[in-house]
């Protein structure tokens, strides 16, 4: 972002080299992404298979144990009560995360009756649980591995009732529909009437598309359910058997399993349970009471979960009582006894509740990276297989088959009886004596039994594989959220992977349909650009964007479709067209021709022009069918400036197109972009999966990387780097991302084109603050907008964007003399409408309000704070006294200050460079000084020392945790050198010169000595129009306001055909030449309406034009003052401290002696340093979210058909006829009409 433009020569070559290793580049990140993919769903798959296994192994080992001891109660008691802990721990966590939620986020409260109902239904499920499980204490470790896979029966006979219903419900409107089509027919061939045929029948015609999983899930379904039926018949006829041989016939414990096992499986009854069922005069509307669920599923955990808790406990209780005989006292006074057995069974409780959440995250994770089959469903469907196949691997192993089969030899009863020497073994060795005892009584059962135990077995894995089909088969979008992929989070450890994959959403859900039906639907995705006096460098970015764009979205059709807008302010001046538009036209051609060599040039066959009330538009036809518009404001016709632009395309593209189906605006988003903006197609994808995600989030921002060359630059590298790596991404994480920038963010139509945030976006800057918070930080304001209004903006540290950074001292602090106010503005009004923005926004919290609060008070005090650091500097450099030191360093920001008051804006940039340099010098003093404080007190734990350690320890973390970015941590130190010049500098010349609301960028010089043409095109609003470009320039006539390169009549055409290049001059022709197409009258009705409501120059009488300006000034005067005296206010307190009480000081004890410390600045270091800890930890969150969405990133292609390729061929044939064509009518002559 040059402030002199040189032309666009080196527009004329292409860069092929640098084209070839961008290509080479990508092919080899995406190489590495795939390995980095597959590793990581290796680990997420063994970690799940893992984990599961321990969580299964440890459950069934305790309850083994309590079988084996049932001949005492007390020792069987606490075995079974360390069981019913480890059951009801899984959800310890879901509790604290749902209070969590209760307390900072908002859900819609239901009546207190349908609370009681979902408690009670809790409770019931919770109880058939714990009584299930208590109940496999009469039963071996393999029998209850197996067991476990029984209880899909309710679930499995639900889905098979829907699926049923609905294709019943399909075949029922398909024959309705046929009738109305039939009807429709014979009415026209009475009547005769075409246009009936067109709209009446039209919505007939449209059937209800066939539900084509309908019929493989009823047969499926049907078979599971068999299969269950069958495992069951074929296990009781086993259990029939006896224990023994001596003791055959079914036991009433055997029975009450069975019984609760069927009866358990009601607990997952919510995902395969659809609209509402009538019994008699009962009717239970199950979508509603689902819906009701889901919008307070978190509150009712609340109150559910402690439920459960008390109603396991309390079932135990129970069970105990009945299962002792009444020893209910002996057996609890005798627990404490039992300290060996509390020993062994106490990790198994603590490995088992995290195995089950490390299950359960590695489960949710490899759903979320798109490798659900990998990591979720093979793992969990093969683990009892896998677990019972171990288990009896290891008993073979340590045993023999003489010993299993319990023939009474000595080997036998010494395993056997080794279980009760609890003195000589290890924890280890005593749970193997356990596991293999119970195998020992296992083998004692009836030889026939192992056959009917094995059958069943094999039915019900076959029957949950059949039943679970769905969950292999389920269509899903990148990153999306637990409560999006899971129905139900209440899980039991016992059936951890049967609750797993029962609560996975189901596609026939009503939400899954939903959600399946908006992530499916194609994506409008509208380019807005807007540009002003960017360089033909800059532009060319831009172009090459749209370019790559268009050709990813020929290959992506079924995802989205875009249309590309660039919104050029300032395009006439005095009625004539400036030397950036040509620069434009000309790079346009260049970036087509690299592009498309096959095809005809895009000035001659793939323009259109149309005159508009606000200008002119150009329209070209990109290569892969993509339009481009590029939109020409006159200023003379309609405001200028950044938001203005923004206005048009929000009320044009989003309002007027959309005006017919505002359904569309649900899948329209718009990207805002700079002109200089360079990003690639892959970066737009990772934001549309941020706001397909969630449909509360009104925008998403991406990685916005300066570019350019010098000091500066290096400077704002280091600085856009942190500013992503902690400040964004913890204001992501705690609550929302405060700005997203207009040069790369991805909004929702919607949300934009909501009635409070477009229609005050709208507003006239009638008073002095609104023009600060309006136009000078348009980007912020709408951010804040959409934040009051109850929006989420969310930052995507993957969604890559290269933008130019200024590289002059002057144009730097112009830039921020206009983003500094601004930012404050907004920030305070945020914070004063904090109570009602934390009522309407779901993601603020009163927390994330007391987190700005903090930024606020430390960017309020920054000068003062890097005053006290330069006044540490003199005091160990020069051994003066510290409150002479603190008088020293605040004198220059006080002469600054009146400077920046007093003198030109020239002068004030002259001082401030002067001040950077010595600040840098103090800086280094500022270093050393630290270092010497450290080695002065032999120890580096001193207050400065350890926070600095802390900060330069995290920066060094955060840079290794973003490897592509690790070289900005080199130009860290140039940040710390120049922190007084960021802090203290910059600060006060922003805040002194508030009143000047000037851009202050890319303003272009004016030179005398220009060539000059006498051009005219065809088509202008103004009487004659004339050109500048191509590196030669064909006159200048200034403009006072802008000064603006124009390019008034030249005295003879042949000068221009002399400078100017033959190409360079068709292409000119050939725009001149183009067709003026007229708007639609809708169209054109539309924008004049639009132009006269919200677009006219409103420049302000000269009078109106002073008081507004001292209005500014006087704003700026109390901000000044404000910001002096909290300053001031902290540097005397600090002064105070230092020289009139001494005593007050802080003992900071060390190993070398005490140091004094001011407890001012021990409370800002805790302050600061506890705010980048929690910075930082919230930026090690949001990488891994990062990582999993760069994992879960894959492009969905439409598959090349023969078709298609034909048609490509077909379309390259056409082209090079239209070039032929062409090139002929090129050779003859072409003379230019005159408007």
């Amino acid at each position: 972002m040059a402030d002199n433009v040189d032309g666009p020569e080196q527009c004329k070559t292409p860069d092929w080299e640098c084209t070839e290793e961008e290509d080479d580049q990508d092919g080899d990140e995406d190489k590495w992404t795939n390995i980095l993919r597959t590793i990581c769903s290796l680990i997420f798959f063994l970690g799940t298979m893992s984990c599961a296994f321990f969580s299964k192994t440890s459950i069934l080992i305790m309850i083994s144990f309590s079988a084996m001891v049932e001949d005492d109660v007390s020792k069987r008691g606490l075995a079974l009560l360390l069981v019913v802990f480890a059951l009801i721990s899984n959800n310890v966590v879901l509790f604290i995360k749902s209070i969590w939620k209760v307390i900072f986020d908002k859900e819609e409260q239901q009546q207190w009756t349908f609370v009681f109902k979902v408690c009670l239904a809790e409770c019931i499920s919770s109880a058939l649980a714990t009584l299930t499980v208590l109940l496999m204490s009469y039963q071996n470790i393999i029998t209850n591995a197996l067991l476990l896979n029984a209880v899909t029966f309710f679930p499995c006979l639900l889905s098979l009732i829907s699926s049923c219903v609905q294709r019943v419900g399909y075949k029922m409107q398909q024959a309705k529909s046929r009738a109305n089509l039939t009807n429709a027919v014979n009415m026209y061939e009475v009547t005769g009437e075409e246009s009936f045929v067109d709209q009446g029948p039209a919505e007939a015609i449209i059937l209800t598309p066939q539900p084509k999983s309908h019929t493989w899930e009823i047969v499926t379904t049907s078979i599971a359910l068999i299969l269950i039926i069958g495992g069951f018949v074929i296990f009781t006829l086993g259990l029939r058997l006896g224990w023994t041989p001596e003791s055959p016939g079914l036991r009433k414990q055997d029975v009450l399993l069975i019984v609760m096992l069927i009866l358990t499986s009601t607990t997952w009854w919510e995902n395969f349970v659809m609209g509402t069922i009538t019994i008699g005069s009962v009717k239970v509307n199950f979508s509603e009471f689902k819906a009701k669920i889901k919008k307070s599923r978190f509150s009712l955990y609340a109150f559910s979960i402690p439920t459960r808790m008390a109603t396991a406990l309390i079932v135990f209780l129970v069970f105990i009582v009945v299962d002792s005989g009444g020893q209910f006292g002996k057996t609890f006074m005798e627990m404490h006894q039992h300290i060996k057995i509390l020993q062994i069974l106490l990790p198994l409780v603590i490995i088992h509740a995290g195995c089950s959440l490390l299950c359960y995250w590695f489960g949710i994770v490899g759903c979320q990276i798109n490798c659900q089959n990998r990591c979720f469903s093979m793992p969990l469907t093969l683990i009892t297989p896998v677990t019972v196949s171990i288990l009896l691997a290891f008993f073979y192993i340590r045993t023999n088959e003489n010993i299993c089969r319990g023939n009474g030899n000595d080997g036998g009863a010494k395993e056997c009886k080794a279980v009760l020497n609890l003195v000589n073994l290890t924890n280890v060795e005593q749970m193997a004596s356990w596991f293999c005892y119970d195998m020992c009584r296992f083998n004692h059962r009836p030889s026939d039994f192992f056959t009917y135990l094995s059958s069943s077995g094999v039915c019900w894995q076959l029957a949950i594989i059949l039943f679970t089909l769905y969950t292999w088969q389920g269509k899903q979008k990148r990153i999306m959220r637990t409560g999006q992929l899971f129905l139900r989070r209440l899980h039991y450890g016992a059936f951890l992977e049967q609750s797993l994959l029962m609560s996975r959403r189901k596609d026939s859900d009503e939400h899954e349909l939903s959600r399946t039906r908006k992530m499916y639907t194609q994506a409008n995705i509208l380019l807005c650009a807007t540009m002003w006096h960017e360089t033909p460098d800059e532009m060319k970015k831009i172009l090459q964007s749209i370019y790559r764009l268009d050709e990813h979205r020929s290959s992506n059709q079924s995802v989205y479709k875009m249309e590309a807008h660039v919104y050029f302010d300032d395009a006439f001046v005095n009625g004539r067209i400036n030397q950036y538009v040509c620069y434009l036209l000309e790079t346009l051609s260049v970036v087509d021709k690299e592009n498309n060599a096959d095809r005809p040039d895009i000035m001659k066959q793939r323009m259109k022009k149309f005159i508009t009330p606000y200008g002119m538009q150009l329209i070209f036809s990109l290569p892969f069918g993509c339009e481009l518009v590029i939109h020409l404001k006159d200023k003379t016709l309609v405001r200028r400036k950044k938001r203005w632009s923004q206005v048009m395309y929000m009320f044009y593209l989003i309002g007027w197109k959309s005006r017919n189906n505002v359904e569309d605006r649900d899948h329209t988003y718009l990207l805002a972009l700079d002109g200089d903006t360079d990003f690639k197609p892959g970066a737009l994808m990772m934001l549309l999966d941020r706001l397909q995600r969630d449909d509360t989030v009104a925008a998403a921002c991406g990685r916005i990387h300066p570019t350019g060359n010098g000091p500066l630059v290096w400077y704002q590298k280091f600085e856009y780097a942190v500013g992503h790596w902690l400040q964004k991404s913890a204001e992501h994480v705690f609550g929302c991302v405060l700005c997203v920038p207009g040069c790369f963010s991805l909004f929702r139509a919607s949300a934009l084109m909501h009635r409070n945030v477009a229609g005050k976006y709208t507003a006239n800057s009638l008073e002095a603050k609104h023009l600060v918070q309006y136009d000078q930080g348009e980007d912020r304001w709408l951010s804040t907008l959409l934040l009051q209004h109850g929006y989420r903006l969310e930052y995507c540290a993957g969604a890559d964007a290269h933008t130019n950074a200024p590289e002059g001292f002057s144009e730097f602090f112009n830039q921020r003399r206009r983003w500094g106010p601004s930012t404050m503005a907004n920030s305070v009004d945020l914070l004063q409408s904090s109570s009602e923005t934390v009522k309407r926004n779901q993601s603020i919290s009163r927390a994330f309000v007391f987190y700005m609060h903090l930024n606020m008070v430390s960017s309020l005090l920054g000068p003062a704070t890097v005053c006290l650091m330069l006044a540490g500097a003199l005091t160990y450099i020069f051994h003066i006294d510290s409150g002479l030191a603190i008088i020293v360093s605040v004198i220059p920001q006080v002469l600054f200050l009146i400077i920046c008051f007093k003198c030109k804006a020239a002068t004030q940039m002259k001082i401030a460079g002067f001040l950077s340099v010595i600040y840098a010098l103090m800086m280094t003093g500022t270093l050393f000084s630290v270092i010497g404080e450290m080695v002065r007190a032999q120890s580096i734990f001193t207050p400065v020392g350890l926070f600095t350690i802390v900060v330069a320890a995290i920066f060094i973390i955060t840079a290794i945790l973003h490897p592509k970015e690790f070289s900005c941590l080199i130009y860290g130190m140039l940040y710390y050198l120049c922190i007084p010049t960021g802090y203290l500098v910059l600060i006060i010349y922003s805040l002194v010169n508030m009143y000047d609301t000037s851009w202050g960028t890319r303003d272009s010089e004016v030179s005398s000595t220009e060539q000059v043409s006498k051009f005219k095109l065809k088509g202008g609003r103004p009487a004659s129009w004339s050109y500048s470009c191509f590196g030669v320039n064909f006159g200048v006539a200034s403009d006072a306001e802008e000064n603006e390169a124009t390019i008034p009549l030249a005295p003879t055409k042949d000068v221009v055909i002399e400078e100017v290049d033959q190409v360079q001059l068709k292409i000119l022709e050939m725009v001149n030449k183009c067709k003026v197409d007229p708007l639609t009258q809708r169209e054109a009705r539309f924008w004049k309406e639009f132009v006269v409501k919200y677009l006219m120059p409103n420049e302000l009488p000269p009078t109106q034009k002073v008081k507004m300006m001292q209005d500014l000034k006087e704003l700026r005067n109390k901000v000044v003052l404000l910001f002096c005296m909290c300053n001031s206010l902290w540097i005397v307190a600090t002064l105070f401290l230092q020289l009139a009480a001494p005593d007050l000081s802080l003992n900071w004890k060390l190993q070398g002696g005490t140091l004094k410390v001011e407890p001012l600045t021990v409370m800002f270091l805790i302050s600061f340093g506890t705010m980048q800890v929690v910075q930082f930890f919230a930026m090690i969150y949001h990488r891994f979210e990062t990582l999993l969405h760069i994992l879960s990133y894959k492009e969905r292609r439409i598959k090349d058909t023969l078709k298609d390729r034909a048609g490509r061929l077909f379309r390259r044939v056409s082209n090079l006829m239209d070039a032929e064509s062409i090139f002929r009518m090129s050779n003859s002559t072409l003379s230019l009409p005159q408007m």
